[in-house]
């Protein structure tokens, strides 16, 4: 697992803009899909991510599977005004993976008694 936009540094947005984000996965991502498949791991890879139709910017986590293909991705749901506000506030699809950004354990129990199998549960919260 990576750090929050691990490949931009999570302050990017004043020195970088948002011209570079692209859709996923992108040339920047590419190179973590062939080290997982080349390991046989699974990674998650946070990295901004352009969504292909609606052109909206998304800070993203990739589920990337250990045969290098993307699995799923979660689109950070509850962005953080100010330094993310490059960023639209998005949604999960990543299958059997759940992932939960700043809920409380008691608001995720119908969430993951729901549609959803979580293998893995990741607690993000914001400070």
């Amino acid at each position: 697992m990576t750090p929050e936009l691990c490949l931009s540094g999570y302050e990017f947005s004043p020195g970088l803009g948002t011209d570079w984000i692209e859709t996923s996965p992108d040339r920047h991502a590419e190179p973590f899909l062939h080290l997982s498949r080349r390991l046989g791991v699974t990674l998650f890879l946070s990295h901004a991510e352009k969504d292909p139709e609606t052109r909206k910017l998304y800070n993203s986590t990739f589920v990337i599977g250990g045969n290098g293909r993307l699995l799923g991705e979660h689109r950070k749901l509850a962005v953080i005004p100010g330094i993310e506000a490059w960023s639209s506030p998005g949604f999960m699809r990543c299958g059997d993976v759940l992932l939960l950004d700043r809920v409380t354990p008691h608001r995720s129990l119908p969430v993951a008694s729901g549609h959803a199998r979580p293998a893995v549960v990741m607690w993000v919260k914001a400070i």
